[in-house]
């Protein structure tokens, strides 16, 4: 089964913001966009539906990798 962030597959939207990521650290390497600040990108623009699980993440402690967050969400 396949999860779906509105027209892209939770793969894809990762890949994505990974992507602009290093496209805005290849045009300013003094700009360099953290793992955590990734991981709140990715979880600001997830759906609404998403909100309960993204609560339950923002509560541990030790917060996850950003695989494993595609992990969490994918499968």
């Amino acid at each position: 089964m396949l999860v779906k962030q509105n027209d892209l597959i939770i793969n894809q939207n990762f890949t994505k913001v990974k992507s602009i990521c290093c496209e805005i650290f290849e045009l300013d390497p003094r700009s360099k966009i953290s793992e955590d600040r990734m991981r709140r990108i990715i979880i600001h623009s997830l759906r609404p539906e998403f909100c309960g699980f993204t609560t339950i993440i923002r509560g541990w402690i030790v917060q996850p990798s950003i695989e494993d967050l595609e992990n969490l969400l994918a499968n």
